[in-house]
């Protein structure tokens, strides 16, 4: 009789993207790499090339942790690995080793489409600053391989904890103290490795002015990958198991709270009226997208700072951020799309298209949040100067949400691998564009 544990831990292997996946976002990144060169390498024709190759890199490894520290906590915490292992005997260090080796076979692609970016560094000559950035951004890659698994595995110690309840207490907000634990831990990954990584981007600079140190300084972040490893073994062996005693917990909790009606009042409900198909995607991504409003005005407030200031680079900030932000809210279609059952739809009665509609219209809303505090700065500062730029934004969240509509109701949950490196290559010859009408000069 072939042994259970295998079996159990050869579904976590087999449940992975095909190879050819892995291909598409290093494509989109040759593509955008050019368009983004005036963007991002604008110091390339001046002399500053070792601080402008520091902030490249520093730009490039924050989009690659935000990726790698989302793909964990869906590795961990509510992905779909979860309900079929949970029935059977597991032995979490093994377990966590097989959800180690599948993230690194399934997100090279996104060191690949980095280290892509970065080569406008590489073609115009600077090769000692193209290796010092893209070792900068293989740190990166390899710290977000440790850190993000032993920090949501330590958050679950945090929401058991008598000695972290007061804190919770204080942090939860509208939501379940043993709860705040797991919506808190995203953002405290990026403060465990983005910190580090804006201390040691000066290490960038070091090697490529020739200081021999500052190539031993970019191998920080690896050893803190490392170490971010060594302790979620530890943590797997206590915490994975009960991770799904505290998710049983929180949706039992949150399913007697909806009953109540103050519960069922989400974010821009206001707006769906007599349209049950934008009601329900508005419902479901209030309950299950909710960090996309949040962080949706969290850009759009820094994209404000940008758009306050009087210097084109100010300006070149803002939109970049804001740009790539209205995107990335854009994807929510897919989201939406993603946990819903070919024949939902036909089951319930409703006309697919006037879904897509409406799930396109659903990210549109919540992309105004990067847009509005922008458009208000800009106004105030610039006066009717900052309008084209807020047009191109609008318009890149607008190609997005309809993109990823379209792409969820005929590709399924695969779409959204497939609007990622189209959203990069819509980002870039946006900010291009944004270049060619004087935007950004």
């Amino acid at each position: 009789m072939s042994n259970p544990y295998r079996r159990v831990h050869g579904l976590i292997r087999r449940r992975q993207r095909g190879g050819a996946w892995v291909l598409v976002p290093p494509l989109a990144a040759a593509i955008a790499a050019p368009l983004l060169r005036p963007v991002l390498f604008a110091f390339l024709d001046r002399s500053d090339v070792a601080a402008g190759s520091a902030d490249a890199a520093l730009r490039v490894g924050l989009v690659v942790l935000v990726v790698m520290a989302l793909h964990a906590y869906t590795d961990l915490v509510r992905g779909p690995d979860r309900p079929v292992l949970d029935p059977h005997p597991v032995q979490p260090r093994a377990l966590l080793g097989a959800l180690l080796w599948r993230t690194i076979r399934v997100r090279v692609d996104v060191l690949l489409a980095g280290l892509i970016v970065l080569s406008p560094i590489l073609v115009a000559g600077q090769g000692l600053a193209y290796l010092a950035a893209a070792l900068f951004v293989l740190g990166t890659w390899l710290a977000c391989l440790g850190v993000p698994y032993a920090v949501y595995l330590g958050s679950i110690w945090a929401a058991r904890s008598p000695r972290m309840a007061f804190l919770l207490e204080a942090l939860r907000g509208a939501n379940a103290p043993m709860h705040a634990a797991l919506i808190y831990a995203p953002g405290l990954v990026a403060v465990a490795v983005g910190l580090p990584m804006v201390w040691l981007v000066v290490a960038v600079q070091w090697a490529i002015q020739g200081w021999l140190p500052g190539w031993f300084w970019l191998g920080l972040l690896p050893a803190l990958g490392l170490l971010g490893w060594r302790l979620a073994l530890p943590l797997a062996e206590q915490y994975y198991v009960r991770t799904t005693a505290l998710l049983t917990e929180i949706d039992g909790l949150y399913a007697g709270v909806s009953e109540a009606e103050e519960a069922r009042h989400v974010y821009l409900e206001w707006v769906a009226r007599d349209s049950p198909e934008l009601l329900r995607a508005l419902r479901q991504a209030g309950r299950r997208l909710w960090p996309y409003s949040v962080g949706g005005w969290t850009a759009g407030a820094l994209a404000a700072l940008g758009a306050w200031a009087r210097d084109a680079d100010g300006l070149g900030w803002a939109l970049f951020l804001a740009g790539g932000a209205a995107l990335a809210v854009a994807s929510m279609p897919a989201l939406l799309a993603a946990g819903d059952p070919p024949w939902l739809d036909k089951a319930l009665g409703v006309s697919p298209a006037r879904v897509a509609v409406a799930r396109a219209l659903t990210a549109l809303l919540y992309a105004q949040g990067t847009v509005l505090p922008m458009l208000g700065a800009g106004l105030i500062r610039h006066g009717a100067g900052i309008l084209p730029g807020v047009l191109l934004v609008e318009g890149l969240a607008l190609t997005g949400s309809v993109l990823a509509a379209l792409g969820s109701r005929y590709l399924g949950p695969r779409a959204l691998y497939l609007y990622g490196p189209l959203a990069l290559v819509l980002w870039a010859a946006g900010l291009a564009g944004e270049l060619q009408l004087g935007g950004l000069e």
